[in-house]
């Protein structure tokens, strides 16, 4: 779990050349990139959690003394995106049974460390996405879905499909023209309808209600038998981190 950092999450923007394994994990509050990942070869990022909320410690916070931020700045550092990805030419990037949800400039921000990364392959399955207007922060747009930067773009993805989105921008709602893709309100348990303040999301429940669209809605993956809580996945399972 990383969560009210001064900077980003989970941070590995300086390592390059890796395979990474995620699971199972969860990030919030930070005032960067809730994950950051460098030039990776291979990244396999599964049954995880991130709440996009980078002002989070700019006002006050339970349990804190009323000073614990003055001598903070820069929230929403280095552009404030959900997630940086940087892959290496040739290389993998798998984001698979994930739930997202806040108010960032953009949720997946995608790059390539070479001049090419044409031979680059990305799968995106069973992940949910939930953007939510903050009006004091990029200008109250609703996030961004993927940014893709110099050398790569969506004809990376080798499999696209089984996801659920509200409010994002620029993914082509509602038809993303990908198969099972759905702009649909999750509706998770005790889902806040609008960004109040940055307690919003204190406390956010992930877990899908009994008629969300997301139960019983996504692929099989292939080992991956469990939720982010342990629970054992049906076939088909829910989308998202929880079923």
């Amino acid at each position: 779990m990383f969560r009210y950092n001064t900077q980003d999450g989970f941070d590995l923007l300086h390592v390059s050349g890796s395979n990474i394994t995620v699971t199972n994990s969860a990030s919030y509050g930070n005032m960067g990139q809730q994950y950051k990942l460098g030039a990776m070869t291979n990244i396999l990022f599964q049954n995880s959690l991130a709440v996009t909320n980078c002002e989070r410690m700019s006002v006050s916070f339970p349990g804190a003394p009323t000073s614990y931020n003055q001598y903070l700045s820069d929230f929403c550092r280095a552009a404030g995106d959900g997630f940086a990805i940087n892959l290496a030419a040739g290389g993998s990037l798998a984001l698979q049974n994930n739930s997202i949800v806040g108010y960032s400039a953009t949720t997946f921000d995608i790059g390539c460390s070479a001049s090419d990364c044409s031979t680059s392959s990305m799968v995106f399955e069973n992940n949910i996405v939930l953007g939510y207007s903050n009006v004091n922060y990029n200008s109250g747009q609703y996030p961004g879905l993927f940014y893709f930067g110099s050398g790569i773009g969506p004809n990376q993805f080798t499999s696209r499909s089984h996801n659920i989105y509200l409010n994002a921008r620029n993914s082509s709602c509602p038809s993303t023209g990908f198969p099972d893709e759905y702009c649909v309100d999750t509706m998770f348990v005790n889902e806040p309808s609008t960004y109040v303040d940055e307690a919003t999301f204190d406390n956010f429940d992930f877990t899908p209600s009994a008629g969300s669209p997301a139960v019983g809605a996504g692929i099989q993956i292939p080992g991956l038998t469990t939720d982010y809580a342990g629970n054992n996945r049906p076939n088909p399972p829910s989308i998202g981190a929880l079923e």
